[in-house]
């Protein structure tokens, strides 16, 4: 009898999945829950055409990658999973559950708590393998550096957030995609290109990703809004804490639409209709938000030693200063 085995094949590869491990986790609940994660959560409602890919594509796309640059099983694991305690609405969590800290995001911090009620850690036992060893965040696993490291440089994650939402917002094609992950090398626990200008290409991506989609202001408000209506709603008991999660976008969208409250159905209209519900001011703002510059500055292999491309392009290094002096300097807004 053939083992069982399931192609994963996308833009950042092709590859043949033998691992039962992999399989198991690929087919449960905990992962095919992410095909109604969209990565712009709430956006999608409200923005037309915006679309940019559920977190199922991403930790699949993330798999694929890690298994191109060698990572072994139990990162592979780790990255397959990585993603999988996000909310309905993903980063709006934060605005929700008023999370502060810089460094993770709020699924980061409830990670091994949700790998444990969705049971993970028993399907990791029946192959040997204790969840402790796949938490790509605790210091213990510090290694997975394929997977998982600090800002400026590039990770699998991170690069392939970057890569996909280019894609889709086709500012870049498949081609120099392909050219990109092909001038990008993993050794010895350092991601760095062997072209200069690849290496520009991702940086160049990662701040213009930055200032007009994640850190901008419209976003911001949006995920603001939709955290107000959503506080509500838990009040009210419209949307409960298993809602949030454990289920997906569609269904905490169609409770918050569907609410008779008042109060919710006005927050919901200004959700609706947000860029008509703010304006940026210096004076008399109602909310400061602050914001995270996820700007890259690669490593490159430059005159026989590894370089910051901002230590080897001085058009790049002022490109890179001035966007994230614009990031964290975050937005004052006042509601209409």
């Amino acid at each position: 009898m053939n083992e069982k085995s399931i192609i994963l094949e996308s833009w950042a590869g092709r590859c043949e999945i033998t691992e039962p491990v992999l399989i198991e986790l690929l087919e449960h609940s905990v992962m095919q829950r992410l095909k109604g994660i969209e990565m712009g959560g709430c956006v999608i409602y409200v923005v037309k055409d915006y679309r940019k890919g559920s977190r199922f594509e991403h930790s699949v796309n993330v798999l694929i990658l890690l298994r191109r640059y060698g990572a072994p099983l139990l990162e592979q694991i780790a990255g397959l999973l990585h993603d999988v305690s996000h909310t309905a609405f993903s980063h709006v969590a934060e605005f929700v559950f008023n999370h502060k800290c810089n460094k993770n995001s709020y699924q980061d911090d409830i990670h091994e708590w949700f790998l444990r009620k969705q049971q993970v850690d028993v399907i990791l036992n029946k192959y040997d393998i204790e969840l402790d060893d796949v938490l790509h965040k605790t210091e213990l696993n510090g290694g997975f550096k394929r997977l998982e490291q600090d800002l400026p440089d590039i990770c699998i994650d991170r690069l392939e957030y970057n890569l996909a939402f280019a894609l889709s917002c086709k500012i870049i094609s498949v081609d120099a995609v392909q050219n990109v992950l092909n001038d990008l090398k993993f050794e010895d626990g350092y991601w760095f290109f062997t072209n200069p200008e690849s290496a520009k290409v991702l940086g160049e991506i990662s701040m213009f990703l930055t200032e007009e989609f994640w850190a901008s202001a419209w976003n911001n408000v949006l995920y603001y809004f939709v955290a107000e209506a959503l506080k509500k709603a838990f009040d009210l008991g419209v949307v409960t804490s298993d809602d949030m999660h454990f289920s997906h976008d569609a269904l905490v969208w169609q409770k918050l639409i569907s609410s008779q409250d008042e109060i919710i159905k006005n927050m919901m209209q200004k959700v609706q209709n947000f860029k008509e519900h703010f304006e940026l001011t210096d004076e008399g703002f109602d909310q400061k938000i602050d914001c995270k510059f996820r700007g890259i500055d690669p490593l490159v292999l430059f005159g026989g030693q590894l370089s910051r491309l901002t230590e080897i392009d001085p058009e790049f290094k002022q490109e890179f200063e001035q966007s994230k002096e614009r990031v964290l300097l975050g937005h004052k807004v006042k509601f209409k």
